[in-house]
């Protein structure tokens, strides 16, 4: 029987016992990874990731050392342009030094470094300009 134990009760009542189960239930589902900061009930921490949790709002944040206090941690976005970016010099510019890191991304994976909270596409462009020494 489907209604097993059901059966004649009221559907008011019914729908009663259903929301007192749901306001007992925990309605905010913790992220997969995140371990909860020892003193602390609303906090968690997620060693992989370093960025903290907060169960009251469900964001990341992160800690700030300068501060002493969490700091919201910007959520990545992803966008649909492509940018283009190279470089050329010429020969009376050999005071000038340049870097250029196509997908910084793909750099930070390789230096095992957590860029996630940056948006997408991202490159990075330097450009550094020596002293110039006057003849004698």
């Amino acid at each position: 029987k489907p209604n097993a134990g059901y059966s004649g009760t009221p559907m008011w009542k019914l729908a009663l016992e259903r929301k007192e189960q749901e306001a007992a239930a925990p309605s905010v589902k913790i992220p997969e990874g995140f371990k909860p900061v020892e003193k602390s009930t609303e906090w968690y921490y997620s060693e992989k990731r370093q960025v903290y949790w907060r169960s009251t709002d469900g964001r990341m944040y992160v800690w700030d050392s300068v501060a002493q206090k969490h700091s919201l941690l910007h959520e990545a976005r992803t966008y649909e342009f492509r940018a283009a970016v190279g470089a050329c010099f010429h020969e009376r510019a050999s005071q000038v030094k340049h870097l250029l890191v196509r997908d910084l991304l793909k750099a930070g994976t390789a230096l095992r470094m957590n860029l996630e909270h940056l948006d997408r596409p991202c490159a990075l462009y330097a450009l550094y300009e020596g002293h110039h020494v006057g003849d004698g």
